[in-house]
């Protein structure tokens, strides 16, 4: 394992830059674009989202914009004591088209692998961030917090069909 580990070292390591291969499109037809106000938040929870929003920034997953369409942001405690940063996306969920590509059922996948002789786990963690937006749908992810309008270069967690195109 350790062999492979040193082979794939270019590919395995955490962030890097986003798959050549699939691009994330949000069709809303001909629909206005969604706003949302802010929620209101503490002064703990603005300084944990500052940070947030500074490391997305620094990974090149967002960038600051000026967009018609914003969703609220919305920190959310794990379990292990820190916050995951979430997008309220409920709005362009709404007038999201949704795609009509099937998932696999999960029996399948167990039945299909029942005599394999070696099996692994990966953590996808930052999947999502592994897939760019189209730029002509970029305006459509833009969230909104005291520290501006920011929109995503790559894909969120929270948008329709994102899981979708996470498994393609």
């Amino acid at each position: 394992m350790s062999y492979l580990l040193e082979i794939f070292d270019s590919i395995l390591k955490p962030g890097g830059d986003p798959t050549p291969y699939a691009e994330h499109h949000i069709n809303t037809e001909r629909h206005p674009p969604v706003s949302v106000p802010p929620y209101r938040m503490t002064p703990m929870k603005k300084e944990l989202l500052r940070k947030e929003i500074e490391d997305l920034l620094e990974k090149d997953v967002i960038e600051e914009c000026e967009s018609v369409y914003g969703a609220p942001v919305v920190l959310i405690p794990n379990p292990d004591g820190k916050t995951r940063l979430c997008i309220d996306y409920r709005k362009l969920n709404e007038i999201t088209v949704p795609d009509s590509y099937p998932l696999p059922r999960m029996d399948d996948i167990l039945q299909s692998v029942k005599h394999t002789t070696f099996m692994s786990t990966i953590d996808l963690k930052l999947g999502y961030h592994q897939i760019n937006v189209h730029p002509a749908d970029r305006d459509k992810t833009a969230f909104v917090c005291p520290f501006g309008t920011f929109r995503f270069k790559r894909m969120s967690f929270g948008l329709r069909n994102a899981l979708l195109h996470s498994k393609g």
